[in-house]
């Protein structure tokens, strides 16, 4: 278990890249006691689209141990002044050390020092590391009429690819 002191958090290397579907695969499994266990083998972080999120302007940060090892990560991109979370991840070896909040505020910081006005996500709203999660963070859901078009189109295309209509929510936590 490491010391959460000795982490260190900075951006995505290509060389890490190899380790983040592990890392999602892995974070993923504790949907396996939750309404969603399908998300259990699901994993999106292959190489193929990592170059493509970091080669179209993608944003992306990891935890790594004193010993070097990937333990987490957060991938985000810029939608007009937005900065939205594609996804965080944290290694089931590592949760539950406070490595997912160290990288939601260091994404929070990042978001602040490039002056975007927000930062964004769809998550569950019916899952402790989801919705209430952010929650703790400032970040608030909000209805259709209230977020961007880019972002009800995202959360719709989610939900018609399985999502639960009824829990799944797009969230906002405004910096400005």
């Amino acid at each position: 278990m490491p010391d959460r002191s000795s982490l260190a958090i900075g951006p995505i290397q290509p060389n890490d890249w190899p380790f983040l579907a592990e890392i999602e695969l892995s974070a993923a499994q504790l949907y396996r006691t939750t309404p969603y266990p399908d998300l259990a083998g699901m994993a999106v972080c292959h190489e193929q689209r990592l170059k493509e999120h970091f080669y179209s302007n993608g944003l992306g940060w990891c935890a790594k141990t004193s010993n070097s090892i990937v333990a987490g990560f957060v991938i985000a991109h810029p939608r007009e002044n937005i900065l939205h979370i594609d996804e965080l991840s944290v290694h089931a070896d590592y949760q539950r050390q406070g490595i997912g909040s160290a990288l939601l505020l260091h994404l929070i910081a990042q978001a602040k020092q490039k002056n975007f006005d927000a930062v964004s996500l769809t998550t569950y709203s019916d899952i402790a590391w989801n919705g209430p999660f952010y929650h703790r963070y400032g970040f608030v859901s909000f209805c259709e009429t209230e977020r961007p078009s880019w972002l009800s189109d995202l959360l719709n295309k989610e939900i018609r690819s399985g999502a639960s209509a009824s829990t799944r929510i797009a969230m906002m936590l405004d910096l400005v």
